[in-house]
């Protein structure tokens, strides 16, 4: 918003204090609807995110149900003790980088 300064020079005292009235009701209405607006957007967020929430909760699988933790198992039980110590070394190997 652009004010122009120029207007208030030449104002005679009442037109000065009226718009300083003036002033002072649109900063309290901006204010209000300031602060409305706030609270429509805090009320949105939280819904937001309870519906992201919702959606993840409700899609979610526990890694014991999945399919892949069935798949892992089956092929774990066919490995010999040899194959798994193997498979744990290159783990630790890559885990800490050695």
């Amino acid at each position: 918003m652009q004010i122009d300064y120029k207007k208030y020079v030449n104002m005679s005292e009442k037109q000065l204090l009226n718009s300083l009235s003036n002033i002072d009701e649109k900063m309290t209405k901006l204010k209000v609807s300031t602060q409305e607006k706030l609270k429509d957007f805090i009320k949105l967020k939280k819904f937001l995110k309870t519906q992201l929430k919702n959606r993840i909760d409700k899609e979610f699988i526990p890694y014991e149900k999945s399919t892949a933790h069935k798949l892992a198992q089956k092929l774990e039980s066919s490995l010999s003790n040899e194959e798994k110590a193997e498979i744990n070394k290159e783990l630790k190997r890559q885990i800490h980088g050695l």
